[in-house]
């Protein structure tokens, strides 16, 4: 026999509130209103970032010169997309708006680093100052 419990407002031998549950094909976390950790593609997150990295290096090294600004355009296109899929995954993993935002900065600023628009000290620094006034 097991051991007597009670859950919500029915008590009784765990055994049979487990066969109960059973029988009624009804989960205690349903009954309990418990959300369910998702059971979401969670490699979708890392790749996406992987890739939008390796885009944004090979962005970084093209120069910007009239022959290659079609390849590089295009680079922008397959990298814009690669940072929205990072940022709406890390949003559905985390369910965690301020460190989605974290995540979008980060994002935005490893952009402007690649096209040269800003040296990785500034964007530390621009980093730095936007979360502190998110604080």
């Amino acid at each position: 026999m097991g051991e007597k419990i009670r859950i919500k407002d029915i008590e009784g031998d765990s055994d049979a509130l487990k066969t109960l549950f059973e029988s009624l094909d009804c989960s205690l976390a349903d009954y309990l209103n418990v959300p369910r950790r998702s059971k979401k593609d969670n490699w979708i997150l890392p790749i996406s970032a992987i890739f939008y990295i390796v885009f944004l290096c090979v962005l970084w090294n093209i120069p910007a010169t009239n022959d290659a600004i079609i390849f590089r355009n295009c680079l922008a296109i397959i990298s814009f997309t690669f940072a929205g899929c990072v940022i709406i995954y890390s949003y559905l993993c985390w369910k965690n708006i301020v460190a989605t935002i974290i995540c979008a900065l980060f994002v935005i600023f490893l952009y402007k680093m690649a096209i040269g628009s800003t040296t990785p000290e500034e964007a530390a620094n621009d980093m730095k100052g936007a979360i502190e006034e998110m604080k």
